[in-house]
């Protein structure tokens, strides 16, 4: 597909809401930016074969997890609008329920799209979406399992510091990013420019 652009082709339509305002509305709140991988498999029009559809089964066991250990975490998922339409609610919910392994999470649908909503979510996590690098882009904490390569859209060595592979760095990296500001996030990760 086409290479995101930086800064990202729509950013005139969101930016304007964060630029002097990037706080996330609750601590510990974790967003997970869904592809929709597993509708998309299940209608045979995947681009990506099972990678990322696998990635994010990972990611959210990983986040199930981490959520059953450390309860004060609150898990919220962001479906791809694909996910949204009425007649796939309850597969939805069926299907996150399985991947997370529980159901302590909640499916967020306010309307709008997810870059109208970066401040529902402290720390957000995807295995590929364009959104993560809106969400970037915007000042808000982000990270991104990458257990399956894929090329990004940008220099790869710049992005190293937010990328996890196993349920152990994942877990590091949202007791180190997590309940910090923005500014000292990007500081952190090398991410500032």
């Amino acid at each position: 597909g086409d290479h995101a652009l930086w800064p990202p082709e729509k950013a005139h339509m969101y930016f304007h809401r964060y630029k002097n305002n990037r706080d996330w509305e609750e601590n510990n709140t974790i967003g997970f930016y869904s592809h929709g991988e597993w509708i998309r498999k299940a209608e045979k029009q995947s681009d990506y074969g099972g990678r990322i559809g696998d990635a994010e089964e990972a990611i959210l066991r990983m986040l199930g997890n981490l959520v059953r250990k450390n309860p004060t975490l609150k898990l919220r998922i962001f479906p791809h609008p694909r996910e949204l339409k009425p007649d796939k609610r309850d597969e939805m919910h069926a299907h996150y329920a399985k991947c997370i392994g529980h159901e302590a999470f909640e499916v967020f649908t306010q309307p709008g799209g997810t870059s109208q909503h970066f401040a529902k979510a402290e720390i957000a996590i995807a295995a590929f979406s364009t959104i993560l690098y809106e969400r970037l882009y915007s000042g808000y904490k982000t990270l991104i399992g990458n257990m399956f390569i894929f090329e990004f859209p940008m220099n790869q060595s710049a992005l190293n510091s937010i990328c996890f592979k196993t349920e152990a760095e994942l877990e590091e990296m949202l007791n180190r990013f997590g309940n910090i500001d923005a500014d000292s996030f990007f500081a952190l990760t090398g991410l500032v420019d």
